[in-house]
């Protein structure tokens, strides 16, 4: 976006050209973030749920003042010959009498109310989505939330239904998530719906990516946002305040790729190794596990069954209980099966500023690399780790505060125990 928005400075400044960005991003402050950073001031739109039906970025087109996108793509290369002695040299086209609105997934407001059939209300749910959080004109609760999701998962389980509508249904998922209205599994329930749509189009690279975001490292063809903190270093020295990021990036969303998960070389000690602690009887932690998988598994090709996975971990305080952070971060220990690799049993979990805010912890696992030359003795998949988290916890502002441990259980599944064949 920086050179595009360089190269076509002189043109927008004379008027000539009016330049629009669309976003794909889940969460549309990072967009705003980097804009402010690098000075782009031109709108950039937010389409979470990939409505252009893009399979990758960037995607850039030329639209006349006619509003007909003109043929080709355009390069940055040779915006003065493609744009100046090009399209803006020729008379505008004239729209064919098919013409249609371009994006017939996104339902005005002014039609929303009127959707019968499932598709209309999947696309009034689309709509209702966007319109909520770009325009604030309608705040959804959770009845609302759960209107929309039953909609749009409907639409997802029609039969011969386009995967993108398994898409959309994961992004909506993730979008209650991070809302105050959100329910446990909402994370999981949206990566397996993405990782279910991306089976079924492998080469659609936007939604690979999305699942990239929060993936492994061996997945990653680069960090995602690594550049968020040096943005909002520079905002802040120059005096400016930076456009603020509403949710907490996680440790996948900054980590780079890498092509091994290295072989633990720390002997790490048991805090707990005779189960002595106290249990969490009252639940006054829950614990909620997602399991990311390398985008690989979707390939039915491959005999490798999982690549690497990132397991993301959040505990949360419930009814009125609370971390100490003064007592240091909670601990997770961790057993993977036998032939599994992981850097390091023993995790250390992040300490929120706030007491009532969850603690999350994140780590990459590995299954043993199968030899291609020999056929399987027998599936790694599905694969159960263990684990049990250690935290010093509070009951309420005059309750009780002690050292609890809960143990826990994650599955990690192979998506591609259920047929599906992919779109060609």
């Amino acid at each position: 976006m920086p050179v595009w928005h360089e190269k076509t400075r002189a043109l927008r400044e004379a008027g000539d050209l009016v330049v629009i960005g669309v976003t794909q991003e889940q969460h549309p402050d990072r967009c705003s973030l980097y804009a402010q950073w690098q000075g782009i001031d031109w709108p950039i739109l937010w389409d979470p749920f990939n409505l252009t039906g893009s399979a990758a970025v960037p995607v850039v087109l030329a639209v006349d003042e006619a509003g007909v996108i003109r043929p080709g793509r355009l390069d940055v290369r040779r915006i003065e010959e493609q744009i100046v002695e090009g399209w803006m040299s020729t008379p505008p086209a004239k729209p064919g009498p098919a013409a249609r609105r371009p994006y017939p997934d996104v339902v005005p407001p002014s039609t929303r109310a009127t959707a019968r059939s499932p598709g209309d209300k999947a696309q009034a749910a689309l709509s209702r989505l966007l319109w909520s959080r770009t325009t604030g004109e309608e705040r959804l609760d959770g009845a609302a939330f759960a209107d929309v999701l039953e909609a749009l998962e409907k639409a997802a389980l029609a039969p011969k239904a386009d995967p993108a509508l398994t898409f959309h249904h994961g992004v909506a998922l993730r979008m209650r998530y991070d809302s105050e209205h959100r329910q446990a599994g909402d994370f999981q329930r949206a990566l397996d719906a993405w990782m279910d749509a991306l089976g079924r189009r492998p080469s659609q690279y936007i939604w690979r990516r999305r699942i990239q975001q929060w993936g492994p490292r061996l997945d990653k063809p680069y960090p995602f946002y690594d550049w968020v903190e040096e943005a909002q270093t520079t905002l802040i020295a120059a005096g400016s305040v930076p456009h603020p990021i509403q949710i907490a990036l996680s440790g996948a969303e900054l980590a780079s790729g890498t092509r091994e998960i290295p072989i633990r070389s720390i002997q790490d000690i048991h805090p707990d190794p005779q189960a002595a602690l106290k249990r969490d009887g009252k639940h006054l932690v829950e614990l909620e596990s997602t399991v990311c998988l390398h985008t690989g598994v979707t390939s039915k090709r491959v005999r490798e069954p999982a690549g690497s996975s990132r397991i993301h971990l959040i505990l949360r305080p419930t009814g009125g209980a609370h971390f100490e952070p003064a007592a240091g971060p909670a601990r997770i220990w961790i057993e993977v099966p036998t032939g599994w690799n992981t850097p390091r049993q023993l995790l250390m979990a992040t300490s929120p500023t706030d007491p009532d805010a969850a603690l999350l912890a994140e780590f990459e696992v590995r299954p043993p690399q199968p030899d291609l030359t020999k056929p399987p003795a027998s599936p790694i998949l599905p694969a159960t780790i263990h684990g049990t988290a250690f935290y010093f916890v509070c009951e309420g502002e005059q309750g009780e505060c002690q050292f609890l441990a809960q143990d826990f259980e994650i599955l990690i599944r192979d998506p591609r125990s259920d047929p599906q064949e992919p779109d060609k």
